[in-house]
């Protein structure tokens, strides 16, 4: 049975003061599922990659408007207001048909699909107010070993967020995050340079640009990536930390830019998380 949507997004405070608890949660059950090699919920999602489907298209009407009559009177010549250029938000049309009508019916909390091209990751993407939820309980709310691919709760459900994080198992049979873990391979890490994320709106594609450990500390909590200087200086960590091994595509990062981390457990390591983050394309790129 499917468990109950978990309601609105939570107030940011809110999720700073669970996120420690969070974290061990997550560091107690990501390193028990390294071990884990069995088939976890593999039947469930080979179903729903098969739920792909042509996406129906709403027609906007709208109602006719009468012209006004033009009136005559005199107006001051004023200087024009400069109009600041849009950002590009990096949505496209997508490359592939996906029923998400069919998919939030089943599961209110899927908020897009996530897939990287090169490894078997080709899953729907979850979103909850508790970010242990999805851990052990799949796409159908069934409690379940090898959880599903979920975004941290603290971030926005629209990526409209500076560094957007997402989590999923290391399975030891190679499902949910494991394949991560390819790109630990300089060849491979040069040769698939892309991470697509879908939602009705569009396509968002992501060019990998770092691949590396990291200490199990939420790469969110107590950071305000919207402070520029905090920004900057988490880029320049990205770059220029030399305490770690890391496969790294140099790109000038700027403050409209945006990232996705995606995350899983080392196997054996308690401590460290690994990390694959892409950098959103957009039309300048």
């Amino acid at each position: 049975m499917m468990k109950q949507a978990s309601g609105g997004k939570p107030a940011k405070k809110r999720w700073k003061a669970i996120s420690g608890a969070c974290i061990a949660i997550m560091a107690f059950a990501m390193l028990r599922l390294t071990l884990w090699s069995g088939n976890g919920n593999t039947a469930v999602y080979n179903e729903l990659r098969k739920a792909a489907a042509p996406v129906s298209t709403t027609v906007i009407r709208f109602s006719p408007t009468l012209t006004p009559t033009p009136t005559f009177t005199p107006t001051p010549t004023l200087a024009p207001t400069p109009t600041p250029t849009p950002v590009d938000d990096g949505i496209r049309p997508s490359d592939r048909t996906i029923d998400f009508e069919a998919l939030f019916e089943r599961n209110p909390d899927i908020i897009g699909w996530l897939s990287v091209p090169g490894t078997e990751i080709d899953y729907p993407l979850l979103k909850s107010a508790d970010n242990a939820e999805y851990l052990e309980y799949d796409v159908d709310g069934d409690e379940n070993v090898a959880g599903a691919i979920f975004m941290d709760m603290g971030n926005d459900s629209g990526f409209s967020d500076r560094n957007t994080v997402i989590y999923g198992h290391n399975m030891k049979n190679g499902t949910m995050f494991a394949g991560l873990h390819q790109f630990e391979d300089k060849e491979f890490f040069y040769k698939n340079r892309e991470i697509k994320l879908y939602t009705p709106a569009g396509m968002r594609t992501y060019e990998v640009i770092a691949a590396y450990p990291v200490s199990n500390r939420n790469i969110l909590y107590g950071m305000d990536y919207a402070d520029d200087d905090v920004w900057e200086a988490y880029v320049e960590d990205i770059y220029g930390n030399k305490d770690r091994s890391a496969n790294l595509l140099k790109k000038q990062i700027g403050e409209h830019d945006q990232i996705v981390s995606l995350s899983t457990c080392v196997r054996g390591e308690s401590k460290q998380r690994y990390l694959v983050q892409g950098l959103l394309r957009r039309d300048s790129d």
